[in-house]
């Protein structure tokens, strides 16, 4: 029954926690709700092209411009 509401209190509030999503999603950068989830499709899926200059830093809107907003948005 505890899952059962929880299931449901995450469909209430529209969030997918990331140990949830799929690898057979692509989402954009504007679909994406945080650099968490940036992070996972990025590192986890190897969908690249969520990094479109190349350095390292995925969905930089979520994630930041430098390597120091990435790791610590990333762990938010």
């Amino acid at each position: 029954m505890k899952t059962v509401c929880a299931a449901l209190l995450l469909l209430l509030l529209n969030v997918v926690p990331v140990s949830a999503q799929s690898c057979n999603r692509e989402p954009t950068c504007k679909a994406m709700r945080s650099c968490a989830e940036a992070d996972f499709y990025f590192r986890q899926c190897g969908h690249h092209k969520r990094d479109g200059d190349n350095d390292g830093i995925p969905c930089e809107e979520l994630c930041g411009k430098t390597m120091t907003d990435y790791e610590e948005r990333r762990q938010q």
